[in-house]
């Protein structure tokens, strides 16, 4: 059963520090997909046992553990690629009132084909962080009993 709460592991700072993302974009663009990216990739990377858990603390404010806070380091890495993985195409390719529009300036274009690059830049940085995550947990499944704890959601 999926959480009632919400937190966010991660935040546009963070995105901005961690990702290739220009300066000048305007993070709300890419924060709106974190909670998204969040419940797609850490959670089906976590099982739904250890990222309720979590999440939880983090919105309890409760002290992660020091193994904890590794876990999480590792985790944020991938999510923050997930994140602009998931907004990238809204970035460069919007639904508007008027209907779908790719903006423009007199400095930048932007072709499927760059962001099809890009995107899968993205994934095998995702992918990357996920399976130091995957093999961190592994290594450390005594440590988070939770992530081998039985799910009839994300196992």
């Amino acid at each position: 059963m999926a959480a009632t709460f919400s937190a966010m592991f991660i935040d546009d700072t963070y995105i901005k520090q961690n990702t290739p993302l220009g300066k000048s974009i305007d993070v709300d663009e890419v924060s709106n997909w974190i909670e998204e990216a969040q419940n797609v990739y850490t959670q089906e990377l976590l099982g739904t046992p250890l990222y309720e858990d979590l999440m939880l603390k983090l919105a309890s404010n409760v002290d992660y553990s020091a193994i904890e806070w590794q876990l999480v380091d590792l985790f944020s890495k991938a999510l923050a690629y997930w994140t602009v993985y998931m907004a990238l195409p809204f970035i460069t390719t919007q639904i508007r009132n008027t209907g779908v529009a790719t903006p423009k300036s007199d400095y930048t274009e932007s072709t499927e084909s760059k962001m099809k690059y890009l995107r899968e830049e993205l994934k095998n940085m995702g992918e990357f962080w996920n399976t130091r995550t995957a093999t961190f947990l592994c290594n450390n499944s005594n440590l988070f009993p939770l992530y081998n704890a039985a799910s009839e959601d994300m196992y």
